[in-house]
């Protein structure tokens, strides 16, 4: 489904990442983690088709692409309703009753059955991503990227996000959706994802599974993800 062959990403002079490789298969998810400033939400907006690799060969088999901004981008002066029937409107072409129908139906799977009157301003953090999340997923896409979901939340809520995102891609009429996530912590990668890759130091390293991640000898892998401060990420 997602293909990365050697992407390398520059602005200016200075490189972001070069060589990453990564392989996502349809219906599975990845999470990407990494120190701040590491290049992860670069990554992302290349697969989204947002930015153009410098290098390197990059393909999404599906041009269905969804993406969750760290900071939502909601628009402010609409409703929760507006928000959703908005690309809705521009981007499947909806309107009217079905466009309210479907805008309902995802308020009421992401749990917020009968906040469509709002204001985003009027919603919580947790309900804010939550809301980022329903439109994300309403305009049907098979692919979708999370950039730090649960940035900004507390351990209760970012968990019941991550819950909230696994269950969603499960529950897809046209079967499961493939996704990326990324995030800078562990416990919400390992909730996450069925693959776990850090980036960090212009590279990228492949973790494997949650449980691989945890039992890496890798020394960047095992630094990161025991939080040691001595090794080649200090």
């Amino acid at each position: 489904m997602i293909q990365l062959e050697g992407v390398g990403k520059k602005f200016g002079a200075s490189w972001v990442f070069r060589g990453a490789d990564l392989s996502v298969r349809a219906g599975s998810s990845a999470v990407i983690v990494g120190l701040s400033g590491s290049g992860k939400s670069v990554l992302l907006k290349l697969i989204a088709g947002l930015l153009v690799p410098d290098e390197g060969r990059l393909q999404v088999a599906s041009p269905r692409v969804s993406m969750l901004f760290q900071r939502n981008a909601l628009f402010d002066s609409m409703t929760v309703l507006e928000n959703l029937l908005f690309p809705l409107r521009e981007g499947l072409n909806i309107e009217g009753p079905e466009a309210i129908e479907q805008a309902r139906l995802h308020l009421d799977w992401v749990g917020l059955t009968g906040t469509g009157h709002l204001l985003p301003g009027e919603l919580s953090g947790g309900m804010q991503k939550r809301l980022g999340i329903a439109r994300a997923l309403i305009v049907r896409p098979e692919v979708v990227l999370y950039d730090d979901p649960t940035a900004g939340l507390d351990p209760i809520t970012s968990r019941k996000i991550c819950s909230l995102i696994r269950r969603l891609q499960q529950e897809r009429m046209d079967g499961p959706m493939t996704f990326i996530a990324v995030t800078h912590e562990m416990n919400r990668a390992y909730e996450l994802g069925d693959e776990i890759h850090l980036l960090a130091r212009g590279r990228l390293w492949s973790g494997g599974s949650p449980d691989q991640v945890r039992r890496s000898q890798d020394p960047a892998i095992r630094q990161f993800v025991h939080g040691l401060q001595e090794g080649p990420l200090s």
